[in-house]
């Protein structure tokens, strides 16, 4: 695998001043914009065959020193991968950052000489079973039909698009969702919860990363042999 982590860093003392001068949503856009071309740069892909970066990139993360600043970084990221049919899978979090970096990209993706494609699932249309995808990214990527990597799930009621009040103060209620999620989205690629191996929560507070792992336990994800990593975001 090749992995890849960009901090948005301007090439000129110029570039550099003039985006300090953007509000913070805007430089938001332009950083993720600017380091999702230099992922494409590093990976080999030209404006012409970024579909070479759909079939080697299999998952995305956006780090953002601000989650209020999501609508503009995804922006940014769609702007970059326009010219995509399909894009990878993708997960986009708030995250503590260096001072003055607005955001930072982690992409991993195959080597070259793989000798499977891989397969994504994307769902655009509202529908009583998954999210649609908020975004230039696919719900879950099956990588030369060995594993299966989902994308980031939010509590979000399919055919709403929206967290339901009832959930807002609840880790344990929308943790039990978003499996709930992942769940509908697995059985569609003809699999189920019983082989996840590792899955990622990111929390707000201990006591909500407590909440989580119970409900995690109650749905029988945590068990010997599988992963689960539980992070506290700021």
């Amino acid at each position: 695998f090749r992995y890849a982590f960009q901090h948005a860093s301007p090439q000129t003392s110029a570039e550099h001043q003039q985006l300090q001068q953007l509000p913070a949503a805007e430089l938001a856009e332009e950083c993720v914009f600017e380091m999702m071309r230099q992922v494409l740069e590093s990976l080999g892909c030209s404006s012409s065959s970024r579909e070479t970066f759909a079939s080697d990139a299999f998952f995305c993360t956006v780090h953002l020193a601000d989650m209020a600043h999501f609508a503009a970084a995804n922006r940014g990221y769609s702007r970059a991968l326009r010219s995509l049919a399909r894009a990878p899978t993708r997960a986009c979090v708030q995250s503590e950052l260096p001072r003055g970096v607005p955001a930072a990209v982690e992409v991993i993706a195959m080597a070259k000489t793989a000798a499977h494609a891989n397969k994504t699932l994307h769902v655009q249309s509202t529908s009583e079973w998954a999210p649609p995808c908020i975004g230039p990214y696919s719900q879950a990527t099956t990588v030369a039909e060995t594993f299966v990597v989902m994308c980031g799930m939010l509590a979000l009621e399919p055919s709403l698009v929206s967290i339901p009040l009832a959930l807002k103060t609840s880790a344990r209620l929308q943790t039990l969702a978003c499996v709930r999620n992942i769940d509908a989205t697995m059985r569609v690629l003809e699999t189920d919860l019983s082989h996840v191996v590792a899955i990622q929560v990111f929390a707000l507070s201990p006591e909500d990363a407590s909440a989580s792992h119970a409900a995690l336990v109650e749905r029988g994800l945590i068990q010997p042999g599988s992963s689960c990593l539980l992070q506290i975001v700021p």
